[in-house]
């Protein structure tokens, strides 16, 4: 992720005796910070967190490509504020369906459509000579690429392995392509009619190149729908799509891969709650998406059987793009699987995004040990020290889960954040708060709207509302019982998110609010260390111990 101030163990001692923006005297703790400061109880590790110079940041690309909008991002607080809203608000006005995809403007051209492609990049349509035997990519019905699937699936296979890479079997499909070809369109059917939102509907499918064997994927009008109000835009929206090719070679170019071609090289769903927020390599088409009004968007691998049981290769990606922001990603997601399911199909990332409620199950044996206090301590935090927003992660086998862990919303304009986090998991790496626990130290990143989506699920999120420093690190959560002989002394692991106030723009600017969360966790690990060594001195052994801690650290029982 661009723009990141990473604070490692192995640079300590050289940077705290060279760094020329600030030092951490270890111990010293900022008493005047009263009401909550000593509710922490820090990870070992966290003295280790110094400042490396921002110098050197590469600056973000704010323009659309050169064919395209004025950019990708229209007026961020105007976003946040419709995100705030009830997601309902589309809904009651109706929409103008087209059902099978085979009506309701698809013939009205493309429009802006070349705006999104670049020359290098990509190739349309009438560039490319080698199409399928039976005609034009924009003649040919979408029944003759199902033909193809199993050999298209072959070369795109032998082209992963080649590379040293795993992708799995090629499935055995044991139906005729005619009955293939009639699942996907009641598949397609069943999505476009009970989907709650607006929504244009496509599937991406392989293509073989039968004379250079290169794999892209491709989408064409028997394999979309529309359902929408925007209907004639949204068609206009899938017209640009089909001139586009994304090649699936390992190794493509982010240009070249593009949404779909990703999620079939990487097996993983991807969502946006706006499209806007891409750079223009990481959605190639985003100059078509902002005139044609798309939002909020999701792409998923579909699978012919459970990738979890036998790892295989992708059939194909489907898109499905909304007509406004949606918050409820995880509920979009589960009403696909749920629709896959039914019609004999399945996709991954289960692990990786659902509704809260899902999300709080997967953290089913450990939510209830966390103390009900734990969200007090961060409102005395954040109204000390300002920030708008802070919440703990807590680990789940490998992932890190928001769902029903303790939170603070100092500022409204931060709610969207914590709705998006409830319904997401994040793997070990991803974003501050999954660096925070891969390398046991604090992070501090200056500007979180210079990272990736693609790396960091939650990053337009981010941009959309406007936030920029955050910081993240381990900590130690008491648990509502506490348990002598674990290394933790029945304390609950978790990782803190925190955010700065959105006016601190620059890395001098927020200086001051990181060495003032840094010095608050500090006094707190200071502070349980001098209660123990007291209660050792003063003999009360360890269970009076640990219940003395816990009154002054997150949360104590009652």
């Amino acid at each position: 992720m661009e723009g990141h101030n990473i604070f490692l163990h192995e640079e300590t001692d050289k940077v705290l005796n060279s760094s020329s923006i600030v030092s951490f005297d270890r111990g010293v703790g900022m008493r005047q910070h009263s009401g909550g400061a000593s509710d922490f109880s820090a990870l070992p590790g966290l003295e280790q967190m110094v400042p490396t110079s921002p110098a050197g940041r590469s600056e973000r690309q704010h323009h659309a490509d050169d064919g395209g909008g004025s950019g990708p991002l229209h007026d961020r607080r105007d976003h946040a504020q419709r995100m705030s809203e009830t997601d309902d608000n589309d809904n009651s006005s109706g929409r103008n369906g087209s059902g099978g995809g085979h009506s309701g403007g698809g013939n009205s051209g493309s429009g802006g459509g070349g705006h999104g492609m670049s020359t290098h990049s990509h190739h349309s349509a009438r560039d490319d000579a080698d199409e399928l035997e039976d005609g034009n990519v924009q003649t040919s019905s979408a029944l003759q690429y199902v033909k193809l699937f199993s050999r298209a699936l072959r070369s795109a296979q032998a082209r992963q392995l080649k590379a040293g890479e795993n992708p799995g079997a090629v499935p055995d499909l044991c139906v005729s392509p005619e009955v293939l070809m009639q699942r996907l369109a009641t598949l397609l059917d069943n999505i476009s009619a009970e989907l709650e939102h607006g929504s244009l509907v496509q599937l991406f499918v392989p293509r073989l190149d039968r004379h250079s064997e290169v794999v892209t994927l491709v989408t064409h009008k028997d394999l979309t729908r529309v359902n929408s109000v925007h209907d004639q835009k949204f068609w206009k929206y899938h017209e640009t799509s089909t001139k586009f090719f994304f090649n699936v070679s390992p190794t493509s170019t982010d240009g070249l891969l593009g949404l779909p071609g990703r999620c079939f090289l990487l097996n993983r769903p991807e969502w946006t709650p706006s499209v806007c927020c891409y750079r223009p390599l990481e959605y190639p088409r985003l100059a078509s998406a902002i005139e044609c009004q798309v939002h909020s968007t999701m792409a998923i691998p579909i699978y012919a059987g459970d990738f979890t049981v036998e790892p295989q290769m992708a059939l194909g990606v489907l898109e499905v793009v909304l007509d406004h922001q949606t918050t409820n990603l995880g509920h979009v997601f589960e009403f696909l699987v749920g629709v896959l399911r039914r019609n004999g199909f399945y996709t991954t990332g289960l692990d990786r995004l659902g509704t809260e409620p899902t999300m709080r199950h997967m953290l089913r044996d450990v939510l209830p040990s966390v103390c009900d206090s734990n969200s007090i301590a961060l409102q005395h935090m954040c109204h000390a020290l300002g920030f708008p927003f802070a919440q703990c992660w807590l680990q789940k086998n490998g992932l890190l889960i928001a769902a029903g862990a303790p939170y603070c919303v100092n500022d409204a304009m931060a709610l969207p954040y914590r709705q998006i986090s409830t319904q997401v998991a994040l793997h070990c790496g991803q974003g501050p708060v999954g660096q925070a626990y891969q390398k046991g130290t604090m992070i501090w990143v200056d500007d979180v709207s210079k990272g990736s989506q693609v790396e960091w699920p939650l990053q337009h999120a981010t941009a959309l509302l406007g936030l920029r420093g955050a910081c993240a690190c381990k900590l130690l959560l008491n648990s509502t019982d506490g348990v002598s002989d674990d290394p933790n002394g029945g304390k609950i692991e978790a990782v803190l998110e925190v955010f700065l106030p959105s006016n601190l723009t620059t890395a001098e600017q927020q200086q001051r609010s990181v060495e003032g969360l840094w010095n608050y966790l500090q006094s707190a690990m200071q502070v349980q260390t001098e209660i123990q060594q007291q209660a050792a001195i003063a003999g009360l052994g360890g269970a009076r111990a640990n219940g003395g801690a816990r009154a002054l650290e997150v949360g104590g029982a009652r």
